[in-house]
């Protein structure tokens, strides 16, 4: 089946949707005519393959916990051997909801309170957001979070 949702000519006017990249950048005080690059939202359609498989997921309208088969860890093992040239083990790979919660999680586990980070500016302001406000005090020891 073809794609048919990729067409970079029209225009999807997203203000007025409740999404974060126009309408809470005004609640925030952003001029109305800013250009948001600050939050990788897009004013594009997704791939219909992908909104298709979610609408098929979605269909069965039970919405439980789940875990990942074997396929995830061959498609990313597969992925990095192919782009990388790099043999993942399965055991290597830990799940996260999301990048921000994983950059906080490699953080605690690589450093300890009082330690520098580097990050390159501009930045996602979430990234250096949470490596500020990193609590030590709630974790204790390195490594124990």
């Amino acid at each position: 089946m073809p794609e048919r949702n990729l067409d970079f000519d029209k225009v999807i006017d997203r203000k007025n949707t409740n999404c974060l990249k126009y309408d809470f950048a005004l609640e925030r005080g952003k001029p109305k005519e800013i250009l948001p690059l600050w939050v990788a939202d897009m004013d594009f359609r997704i791939s219909s393959y992908i909104q298709d498989a979610l609408v098929h997921q979605a269909e069965h309208g039970i919405y439980g916990y789940s875990d990942t088969k074997q396929e995830y860890f061959d498609a990313v093992s597969g992925w990095m051997e192919r782009h990388h040239d790099w043999k993942v083990e399965k055991e290597w790979l830990v799940k996260m909801p999301g990048v921000v919660f994983a950059l906080a999680m490699a953080v605690k586990a690589f450093t300890e309170k009082g330690d520098a980070v580097l990050i390159c500016q501009p930045v996602y302001y979430p990234f250096s957001e949470v490596i500020r406000t990193i609590r030590w005090e709630e974790c204790g020891q390195k490594r124990s979070c």
